[in-house]
């Protein structure tokens, strides 16, 4: 429930991200946290508390992958720019229109969300799509930050801002981020 504060800040948190994933006992739900203030989004982070690691990222200082018992490291996406093949996390997909998994499916290598801001973010993945159901802006509120500061980039699927678009997610290593909006463009996202 939203409360009113004193200063242009904002506090979003998500304490069980994946409240399905976590009822189920599957390990990669997070608890996700964003500051925003006058400028947007400020401070993002994404905790994975079943393999002990978080991403996180401030406005203008990086992102930053910490794993317990391993160093602290900078993290960047990856420079694939090939759209053939590249590996695409997906969530929800399920509730993705036939047309849309169809036309990703055959460009593009589909594999299940699982740590998926931390797979991009580390270059493990070329992009994520989150389709079908729309994500809240607590879901929404940390990729921006989190992705663009290790060199990415967020939109909806149909290119808008993804913080006021219409909830549903293109994250990228940038380089691949045009082909796969115009590999969707006019597809229905959801049945």
């Amino acid at each position: 429930q939203p409360t009113a504060g004193t200063t242009e800040r904002r506090w979003l948190l998500d304490p069980i991200n994946g409240a399905g994933l976590f009822a189920q006992r599957v390990p990669t739900f997070d608890v996700l946290l964003a500051v925003e203030d006058a400028e947007g989004p400020a401070v993002a982070v994404a905790g994975y508390p079943m393999s002990d690691e978080v991403l996180y990222a401030g406005r203008g200082l990086g992102c930053w992958h910490a794993v317990a018992g391993r160093p602290v490291r900078r993290v960047r996406v990856n420079d694939n720019d090939r759209l053939r093949g590249a590996v695409v996390e997906m969530l929800n997909p399920l509730a993705w229109s036939e047309e849309l998994l169809l036309a990703l499916h055959r460009e593009v290598y589909l594999q299940p969300w699982t740590k998926g801001d931390v797979d991009l973010a580390t270059g493990l993945a070329d992009a994520l799509v989150i389709a079908g159901q729309p994500m809240g802006y607590e879901d929404l509120a940390v990729l921006p930050l989190l992705v663009g500061e290790a060199g990415g980039r967020v939109t909806d699927l149909s290119g808008r801002d993804v913080l006021t678009g219409d909830g549903t997610v293109l994250a990228s290593n940038g380089r691949l981020h045009d082909a796969l909006l115009e590999l969707v463009a006019g597809l229905p996202h959801g049945r």
